[in-house]
């Protein structure tokens, strides 16, 4: 799953495991996935665990050390009692940094991230432990794993965080998309979360929060989110769809018809303003053939239309046909953002 993931972060790579017999165990180098998985995976197949975490980190604080292995995730507590890996980062560390080292705290890196692992300690020394967990949610930034020494893992989702429960097994990514080189998932729920969620798993698996759960069918897909396919131009559930390291919005409709060839790209900055034509990305097929007719689709009456006869409104982004611009007017939808971006 670190190794599907390899493209969030090549700087460093870790794991965490609890052994029956040495407890807590940490393995973790400042060199990319692959050649982790590489280096370990001799080690790795003698492993007995039924838990681990891990971590490729894309390195957003100390960058001069990050060629060291101390600042790859996971990091252990000082007692030795749980390990921690973070995804984001935690602005203002420093302050918090000095602070914790003012009381006594022994760092082991530069990173923000480790900056957490003492705060919690300080929680659980005042705290039992889920208490401790509900306060140090409330100063925490991005998502944070947390595996306990006695097979206890708490989870504290930001954006990033995906929950995939697989009969008995429960698997926990960044992207949707690394969950599928397992082959069997069919009727396997998958849990997204909402603001104000947690997680523990110890035995069982507690959602605390409000998570949506949805259900992986055989040979289906996942989406991300509802916005403008780059495929068909309309707005509609998407999947990523990755193709030449680029990634494109796909919906099902045009996944069922295996589209290949985006024909609308919707992005603007960070602000989606809808659709609109660019110009065609063909295959070697259709480079042999004379040049093909460019069609847009016209916002008010969503036909398809030539694109010699497609105006785009430079206020509102939007496509029309020659017939529905004269009768277009945006000006009172500018003050409405919401209305003008959708």
């Amino acid at each position: 799953m670190i190794v599907a993931q390899e493209h969030r972060g090549k700087d460093a790579t870790g794991i965490a495991y609890i052994d029956k017999e040495k407890g807590l165990i940490v393995v973790k180098k400042a060199i990319d996935p692959s050649a982790f998985k590489t280096q370990f995976e001799e080690f790795f197949k003698k492993i007995d665990s039924k838990i681990c975490i891990g971590h490729n980190r894309l390195a957003s604080t100390n960058h001069k050390e990050k060629h060291e292995d101390k600042e790859a995730h996971p990091f252990l507590s000082e007692d030795g009692s749980f390990a921690l890996v973070h995804n984001g980062t935690f602005t203002g560390y420093e302050y918090m940094a000095h602070f914790l080292d003012s009381i006594g705290h022994k760092r082991s890196s530069g990173t923000d991230t480790e900056i957490f692992v003492h705060i919690l300690e300080e929680l659980l020394k005042r705290y039992s432990r889920d208490e401790a967990i509900r306060r140090f949610y409330r100063l925490s930034e991005g998502n944070i794993l947390i595996l306990f020494k006695d097979g206890t893992l708490y989870g504290i989702p930001g954006r990033a965080f995906y929950v995939l429960v697989v009969d008995k097994s429960v698997l926990i990514a960044s992207e949707t998309r690394t969950f599928l080189i397992f082959k069997d998932l069919d009727g396997s729920k998958l849990y997204t979360p909402s603001e104000g969620c947690l997680l523990k798993i110890k035995n069982k698996v507690e959602l605390i929060g409000d998570w949506e759960e949805h259900e992986f069918k055989k040979g289906d897909w996942i989406f991300n989110s509802e916005i403008t396919c780059d495929f068909c131009g309309q707005k509609k559930p998407c999947q990523k769809f990755y193709m030449n390291n680029s990634s494109y919005d796909r919906c099902y409709e045009c996944y069922l018809e295996n589209k290949v060839i985006p024909r609308y790209r919707r992005t603007y900055g960070n602000i989606n303003y809808g659709s609109w034509p660019t110009e065609r990305e063909t295959d070697k097929e259709d480079e042999s053939k004379n040049k093909t007719t460019e069609y847009g689709i016209c916002f008010t009456c969503k036909k398809r239309v030539p694109l010699e006869d497609i105006i785009i409104c430079s206020i509102c982004r939007r496509t029309y046909c020659l017939e529905h611009i004269e009768t277009h007017d945006c000006t009172e939808e500018v003050e409405n953002l919401e209305v003008r971006f959708n």
